[in-house]
């Protein structure tokens, strides 16, 4: 039997070498004939653009979902659509990974074509606004062109993000030529067509990621029997869709309260519950989904303890009993204890990440066993 192992492990090796020799001369001779590189073994084609670096979003549970470990994140080299509805946080998550990546030495780029963030709020998210570069352009192919710039002089050297907030809206070249009453079918989803299509492998071979946040419009689908998620539909055509390494979508679960006084019970919002979900993830699980505290009192912040907290819940690997309290490897904790000892002790904030990972795996990569396996 060993004989015979090793003989079929012989003949196994000689027919891989084989391949390799014949794949090896195909690509000499290719080459020669048409005088350049474009043909290449994918071992060594694609190191070019496999990920090099990730950008953490300082959202524990988030960084799970979108990457399977807390030591990853969002990756460089890709573009990662963030959309949904309004105040669900997709500004402010991208604005983390504007920090983040200067936090790691990178460059931070933001095009803000709602016009909307304020040095007041990019200072609270702790982005450092002298390093902070400002791209003012508002139409899709002028802003693509500062894209490709950007790519070329980047390169490879150091991290990159580029916020773009939002795609929804930025106009066209055509749709700012022309007056009110004009329309313009299918520009938008021209423009950005042509421009993903151009910025596809520089940005593969570089260490910049690519953020576009975008908006959602309704009565895209009109069966109304359809999901509440499927009756939306992101702008900008469907290039987007096919282009992004991850979409994540975010939407609102809950709005959260606090009371105000035992004596009056006044409830005051403090906060959302929002539920993320990797609508597409190829570097991860798609359709998983984690549950998310944006804080909306001041600037909205997002809460990672209470994000690791309702995320454990969510995926199983804690519960919340009827009297309020985790339960969390035998230990019972009230919700502002947990809280507490995640902010201020390193131990069990790391053995709570753990935890993240754990069951990001048993709820989302495990298969789970038949009948037939049993």
């Amino acid at each position: 039997m060993e004989h015979k192992l090793k003989n079929a492990l012989a003949a196994k090796k000689q027919t891989v070498d084989k391949s390799k020799k014949l794949a090896a001369s195909l690509v000499a001779a290719a080459n020669k004939q048409f005088k350049d590189d474009s043909f290449a073994t994918v071992a060594s084609a694609m190191q070019a653009s496999d990920v090099k670096i990730f950008v953490p979003s300082s959202i524990k549970a988030l960084d799970v979902l979108v990457s399977g470990s807390i030591s990853k994140g969002f990756p460089t080299g890709r573009i990662v659509e963030l959309f949904g509805q309004e105040d669900t946080g997709k500004t402010t998550l991208g604005c983390l990974l504007l920090r983040n990546v200067q936090r790691i030495g990178g460059v931070a780029v933001l095009i803000d074509t709602e016009y909307t963030l304020t040095s007041d709020r990019i200072a609270t998210l702790g982005i450092d606004a002298d390093s902070l570069i400002a791209v003012n352009e508002s139409s899709v192919e002028d802003i693509f062109e500062r894209i490709v710039f950007i790519l070329r002089r980047v390169g490879d050297r150091a991290p990159c993000v580029i916020l773009w907030d939002t795609v929804a809206a930025t106009p066209t070249k055509t749709e700012r030529s022309r007056k009110f009453d004009e329309y313009s079918i299918a520009a938008h989803a021209i423009a950005m067509s042509r421009g993903l299509r151009r910025i596809a492998k520089p940005l593969s071979e570089s260490s910049t990621l690519l953020v576009l946040c975008n908006q959602l419009r309704e009565g895209s689908i009109g069966n109304m029997y359809a999901p509440e998620r499927e009756k939306y539909a992101t702008i900008g055509g469907k290039a987007l869709k096919f282009h992004s390494t991850i979409r994540l979508m975010l939407e609102l679960k809950k709005k959260l309260t606090v009371t105000q006084g035992a004596a009056s019970g006044k409830k005051i919002p403090f906060g959302h519950l929002i539920n993320a979900v990797t609508v597409k993830n190829k570097q991860g699980v798609p359709y998983g989904t984690a549950l998310l505290t944006l804080q909306t009192r001041g600037v909205p912040q997002f809460n990672d303890a209470m994000s690791t907290l309702k995320t454990l819940d969510a995926w199983g690997v804690a519960k919340v009993n009827s009297t309020g309290r985790l339960e969390v490897n035998g230990h019972k904790l009230s919700e502002s204890s947990f809280v507490h000892k995640f902010d201020t002790d390193i131990n069990f904030r790391d053995a709570a990440s753990s935890l993240l990972e754990s069951g990001y795996k048993k709820m989302f990569k495990d298969t789970p066993e038949t009948e037939d396996d049993a």
